[in-house]
């Protein structure tokens, strides 16, 4: 994480204190949410310990709650996906046109050309473990006709947001810190003091925008979009612009379980290893002669006068472990996960009842499903800002191959933003359901709908039309499996006339 002790060095000696003090509020929690994740704390040592002996460590079984569950519900929110996390669909209750899959599938080859795969999973990270996460949009610098997402570090993010609207940004500031040689490798600049890293500073508001290397102004201009392109997702927002970080609830309850367990292991050491005391022991008995460890037996000689039968013993030790401390450990690890909204059988613990049925494991999913529904809200808003900003900024360079009506068609909320099964579903279900719905008469399902059904994706659609009109399979499709295959007009006029059947039980 960054850490600015002058913002005068930034450029910002003109922000008002109230926004520095929000922005180093803001840095300060990070930072420390930052060491949870990592297991920085885990080299924590204990304050007080006898002068000179070994320091232990604070937290020395090192149980990571905070990154267990931070990457957990990361991985939950795009459900069942492959290739992208999301996709672009025109909104279902729209009837598409030409422009409207030609704006999906532009969203698709952005979200391709910016590697969306780990972008978006990095930017779901950092909503768990901060609160909120940064994409920045902008044409892309290394292939023409093409606007990139771009993942921006939270460290680096110092915003100005519209009181009346936390969705939108006044002014943002991006500020990276660079070694000399990545300064003038990436950048061509060379600093006039060569012994100190340079900082870059890129601000966006409105209708301008700057660049800053050190204390010189590289570049300067105006914004031709009209918006800051930047879009800040939270995780979900109450009070806090900057949003709630699941590391806020996990990170009391995680010292508190290793504490527990610190606890239980010196007990355990004690246990083994014990401070032992003699009384009125014979004049040899030394540790040499009595020696401790695995397998050792003492002789303890004969006793005096009247010889009792011979008899072997051994030393026991009373455990000093309270019997309800591992139900204390247990209660806490469970309430972590609960706070969390992370039920055991997220985890494969279960006692076989998500076995039973869908319905069943669906219920005891519930509190994890509507967490990630609730998380994808605001993922959802977020991300369709960004699809805007893309549209704006396709719209102003006026890029080859790039239609107006796809970028009218994004800009008037034709497109909507889908998300893979919170559930694996079962694939023979999902096969009856199509079968079933495409034996009606008329279908009750599209083609299309049945392909995305069976996650085969929208390109499939186009080949089994391809297919089913091959020369070499036309033949065999109408005469070998008796399926009749006319051209478009044909169909047309067969689903026309199946639709007139259905509704006055005569020939049309």
């Amino acid at each position: 994480m960054i850490d600015f002790p002058v913002w005068a060095d930034l450029g910002m000696d003109a922000t008002s204190d109230e926004h520095k003090d929000s922005w180093e509020g803001e840095l300060g929690r990070a930072q420390k949410y930052w060491y949870y994740f990592t297991g920085h704390i885990f080299k924590e040592t204990v304050d007080e310990y006898e002068l000179g002996a070994d320091i232990p460590l604070l937290y020395p079984v090192g149980l990571n709650l905070t990154r267990m569950l931070c990457m957990a519900h990361a991985d939950s929110t795009y459900g069942e996906w492959e290739g992208i996390p999301v996709t672009f669909d025109p909104v279902a209750e729209n009837v598409p046109d030409k422009a409207d899959e030609e704006a999906s599938r532009l969203m698709s080859k952005v979200l391709r050309h910016s590697q969306a795969a780990s972008l978006l999973w990095k930017v779901e990270l950092e909503r768990q473990i901060f609160g909120g996460s940064v994409i920045k949009i902008s044409p892309s610098l290394d292939k023409k006709g093409i606007v990139r997402w771009q993942h921006i570090p939270k460290g680096s993010f110092f915003p100005i947001w519209d009181p009346a609207n936390p969705n939108v940004l006044l002014q943002v500031e991006i500020v990276t810190t660079l070694s000399l040689e990545q300064a003038k490798l990436k950048y061509g600049y060379v600093p006039k003091d060569v012994t100190q890293n340079v900082i870059r500073v890129e601000k966006w508001d409105k209708s301008t925008f700057e660049i800053r290397m050190g204390d010189e102004v590289v570049k300067r201009g105006t914004n031709p979009w009209g918006r800051v392109p930047f879009v800040y997702i939270p995780r979900f927002r109450i009070n806090d612009w900057w949003g709630e970080a699941l590391t806020e609830i996990v990170m009391p309850l995680q010292d508190e379980i290793n504490m527990r367990i610190g606890d239980i292991g010196e007990a355990i050491n004690y246990n083994t290893h014990p401070v032992r005391w003699g009384l009125n022991l014979a004049k040899n008995f030394t540790q040499q002669n009595f020696p401790l460890g695995s397998n050792a037996m003492w002789d303890l000689g004969r006793a005096l006068g009247s010889s009792p039968a011979p008899s072997v013993g051994a030393l026991e030790l009373k455990n000093p472990i309270p019997e309800g401390t591992f139900k204390y450990v247990n209660f806490l690890y469970d309430w972590a996960r609960t706070a969390s909204f992370a039920p055991p059988i997220a985890f494969g613990e279960d006692d076989g009842g998500g076995q039973r049925s869908g319905a069943t494991l669906e219920i005891r999913m519930w509190p994890l499903i509507k967490a990630t529904t609730r998380s994808r809200a605001f993922l959802h808003d977020g991300l369709m800002e960004a699809m805007k900003i893309t549209a704006l900024i396709y719209k102003q360079k006026g890029f080859p191959g790039v239609s107006k009506e796809a970028i009218e068609a994004i800009l008037n909320d034709k497109l909507d933003i889908g998300f893979g099964n919170m559930l694996p579903r079962d694939q023979k279900s999902s096969v009856d359901e199509v079968v079933k719905l495409l034996s009606t008469a008329p279908p009750a399902i599209s083609l299309e709908t049945a392909v995305d059904i069976l996650g085969r994706g929208p390109g499939e659609y186009e080949r089994i039309l391809a297919m089913l009109n091959h020369p070499d399979l036309k033949e065999f499709f109408e005469e070998e499996a008796g399926i009749p295959i006319g051209s478009e007009e044909d169909t047309e006029k067969k689903n026309k006339d199946e639709v007139a059947k259905a509704k006055t039980g005569k020939e049309a």
